[in-house]
């Protein structure tokens, strides 16, 4: 079996995870701590950008990528079947 994470990975992971400001759901407050805000960082100079965000899910993903573009509320956006159109309507 072809390991995917080493056990340094597997235990900052665990760590995250054991801390439950970071899983305590939707908040206006910044909940990330040192170890994602790292992680951003480290992920955007790894593919060569000024910023990176991490979020907890890919509807929340594309929420927060068409807030970047700038889209208005009067455009038309594809999104998949499957996407919550509640969370979509905010713009």
């Amino acid at each position: 079996m072809i390991e995917r994470f080493g056990k340094e990975e597997l235990q900052a992971i665990t760590k995250t995870f054991k801390n439950a400001s970071y899983l305590s759901g939707f908040s206006n407050k910044y909940l990330g701590g040192e170890e994602i805000q790292k992680f951003e960082k480290e992920f955007a100079k790894f593919h060569g950008c000024k910023y990176g965000i991490s979020v907890n899910s890919g509807i929340l993903a594309l929420f927060v990528s068409l807030k970047a573009s700038k889209i208005s509320n009067k455009s038309n956006v594809s999104v998949p079947c499957l996407a919550f159109t509640s969370l979509l309507h905010r713009f």
